[in-house]
């Protein structure tokens, strides 16, 4: 009678247990899956940056759960672009980057910890939290500085002139866009080149000193005859013109 009522009962646990070979299968399984949804959101960044958004969230969970924290990094930075760059969504954006951040931090990697400061600092500076916008850029700066990594400073150096361009500091602003945009020229570097001028023509427009914007937009249309740049950074600097011509003709 005991025996009886032993014999099921074995059944039943072994086969509540996978073996090591099923967890393995599940786990090789489950990362096929996740590889794809990160496919799709890549595939849906450009056009429907909602839907990317999501699958990067689930693709996110699933990397923290792993404990796979430099994908997961990684994946966060990805939610904050999309909500920076495809949306508008500043505050979402800020949040997500300092996930990221944090997730860095905890790895003591400097290096995206500076990535991440330069980010973070440009995107409270959109904000109106100019006091921590400035003192994340500076961090930035400090960690480049140590790691001897210069294009990082003058990527730091074009996201402080922004801020400082918010609050009208307009020296500020000009000394670090031209010491950013310096190096560029010197490193060969017309893309970045490119991209800093957007900074530039607001920044002459508004200090009132139209040649010199013209100047930078007469540079850049020479750059576009003879570098491929991306669609985004292209729509955005033909956006700013747009602005400035709606603006001057009042």
């Amino acid at each position: 009678m005991n025996l009886q009522l032993f014999i099921p009962l074995v059944i039943f646990t072994l086969s509540c247990n996978p073996t090591s070979s099923d967890r393995n299968t599940a786990s090789i399984a489950d990362d096929i899956a996740i590889q794809e949804l990160e496919k799709k959101g890549f595939a849906l960044y450009q056009d429907s940056p909602e839907e990317a958004i999501q699958l990067f969230k689930q693709v996110a969970v699933h990397y923290i759960k792993q404990e796979n924290l430099p994908k997961a990094g990684i994946t966060h930075l990805n939610i904050a672009n999309l909500y920076d760059e495809r949306l508008g969504q500043t505050d979402s954006a800020l949040v997500w980057s300092e996930k990221a951040l944090n997730i860095w931090m905890d790895q003591h990697d400097t290096m995206q910890m500076a990535n991440l400061y330069k980010y973070t600092g440009l995107l409270k500076g959109r904000s109106g939290k100019m006091v921590e916008a400035i003192s994340d850029i500076h961090q930035a700066i400090r960690l480049y500085e140590e790691a001897g990594f210069a294009q990082g400073v003058a990527v730091s150096e074009i996201n402080l002139s922004e801020v400082y361009l918010r609050i009208d500091n307009y020296t500020e602003s000009e000394a670090l866009f031209t010491r950013s945009t310096d190096f560029w020229n010197g490193n060969g570097d017309l893309s970045r080149v490119f991209t800093n001028n957007l900074l530039g023509i607001r920044l002459y427009t508004e200090m009132g000193k139209p040649k010199k914007a013209e100047e930078l937009i007469h540079e850049n249309e020479d750059i576009l005859k003879q570098t491929e740049l991306d669609d985004f950074i292209i729509n955005r600097y033909h956006e700013l013109l747009d602005e400035i011509a709606q603006k001057t003709s009042r």
